[in-house]
């Protein structure tokens, strides 16, 4: 299990990111869990190909409530071992209880990059560096607590391309992703860093792989639970969309309850998720 070494370091002055537009609560929480379940498969491949193994030791970059380190802690096998890192302690309570089984899995409140650690065999995230002020210089940082030939790995998205493909003949949807849109824009996140990874990788003094994973996730699952998944989303942005001023709260609830659903209900229709990239990178020998 990991002892203090994994502690964040507290001379080390904290980075000032972007404004977290999905909040910290129990219902994101539960949205990230059902999220996790949909896009598991998407990550694993991402993670095998970029080389993580039974035995290796691996930092979990915004662990959240643990979804990916339970998935890294089956990649590296009961003689690895995975820190989970989050600024949110309430989630990394929860994550902390969620994975309470695995002896090869702990959890850290603080920031991943002020981490004090012996160098790991990898560092990963998914849905982490799109919310860092400056990607280039997180992954900078994350690059010195690997090992030489160490990997780093991420899931990350490009979101605005998808947005009317996805929405097709569906006003509401199209809306409903268009507010997303601008609310992520205007807290200062990074809508198309999943086609940026190769060169910030680079930037930062990694050594890319040039063949990422390219892939979207389609939303099966019935017309009820596609509205539930957007509605989630929805729900969980609100707050922050009301104060940037782009809805009122009555018409963004008439939104999401109204006429989103009967749309998404009322059709066969299955929404493709952002297209998401996987690209990993190693530490110079």
């Amino acid at each position: 299990m990991p002892t203090e070494d994994t502690r964040p370091n507290e001379n080390t002055e904290l980075v000032e990111d972007t404004e977290y537009a999905l909040g910290r609560h129990d219902g994101e929480y539960d949205r990230l869990i059902t999220q996790a379940r949909q896009l598991a498969p998407l990550t694993r491949r991402v993670f095998t190909a970029a080389g993580i193994e039974a035995g290796m030791r691996v930092l979990d970059v915004g662990c959240g409530v643990g979804d990916v380190s339970a998935l890294l802690a089956e990649l590296v096998g009961p003689t690895g071992q995975v820190v989970g890192v989050d600024l949110d302690a309430d989630a990394v309570r929860v994550a902390t209880e969620r994975n309470a089984g695995l002896d090869h899995v702990a959890f850290v409140t603080g920031d991943a990059r002020e981490v004090n650690s012996e160098p790991f065999d990898a560092v990963a995230g998914r849905f982490v560096l799109m919310y860092t002020a400056d990607p280039t210089d997180t992954l900078r940082s994350l690059r010195s607590l690997v090992c030489p030939g160490g990997i780093v790995v991420f899931h990350e998205w490009i979101a605005r391309p998808t947005a009317g493909l996805a929405a097709a003949d569906q006003p509401a949807l199209a809306r409903l992703q268009a507010l997303l849109a601008d609310t992520f824009a205007r807290s200062g996140a990074h809508l198309e860093i999943g086609a940026e990874l190769h060169d910030r990788m680079a930037a930062a003094g990694l050594v890319p792989d040039p063949n990422p994973i390219v892939e979207f996730a389609v939303h099966h699952g019935g017309p009820e639970e596609s509205w539930r998944r957007w509605a989630d989303i929805g729900r969980s942005v609100l707050p922050r969309m009301v104060a940037y001023g782009l809805i009122d709260l009555d018409e963004a609830n008439h939104l999401l309850d109204v006429e989103l659903r009967q749309q998404l209900t009322g059709s066969s229709f299955a929404p493709l998720s952002p297209l998401m990239v996987g690209q990993w990178a190693r530490a110079p020998r």
